[in-house]
C-alpha cells in the first residue's frame, strides 16, 4: 500500500467534524505544538506525539506541507524512531503533492549517503 492510499483510507475514518476544520489547521496545529508554541492541555501528554497525529491528520486531508513534516521527524527522530526510508517516502509524498522545497530534502538525503535502491 503507497502513502497516498495509506491515507485515503485513514482519510475516510475521520469523524465530519475533523474533516470540516480542514487540512491547513491541522498543519498550523502540529507544527505549534513541534515548535512548543502551544502547549498540551494536559502536562503528561507528549506534544511531538500530538504534533504527528495532527501531521497525519493533515496528510490525509492532501496537505502538502504535512508530510514534508512527518518526513523530518523520520529523519531526525522527533516522536518517532529514525527510519530514513520513511522519511524519503513522507518528502516524496510531499513533492507529488506540490511542495517543491521537498525536492531539496530528498537530494538532502543523497548527499548525506543514504542509498535508495536505484534511485537516481
Amino acid at each position: 500500500m503507497t502513502k497516498e492510499e495509506y491515507f485515503e483510507s485513514y482519510r475516510d475514518a475521520l469523524p465530519d467534524d475533523i474533516i470540516n476544520n480542514g487540512a491547513e489547521y491541522y498543519e498550523n496545529l502540529g507544527f505549534s505544538y513541534a515548535t512548543g508554541f502551544i502547549k498540551p492541555d494536559n502536562p503528561d501528554d507528549d506534544p511531538m506525539l500530538l504534533a504527528y497525529e495532527c501531521f497525519c491528520i493533515a496528510t490525509a486531508l492532501g496537505d502538502a506541507i504535512a508530510p514534508e513534516r512527518l518526513g523530518a521527524m523520520y529523519q531526525y527522530g522527533d516522536g518517532v524512531g529514525i527510519n530514513i526510508k520513511e522519511a524519503l517516502e513522507y518528502y516524496e509524498l510531499s513533492l507529488s503533492r506540490g511542495n517543491v522545497y521537498a525536492q531539496e530534502l530528498i537530494d538532502n538525503l543523497e548527499i548525506e549517503g543514504h542509498s535508495f535502491g536505484g534511485r537516481g
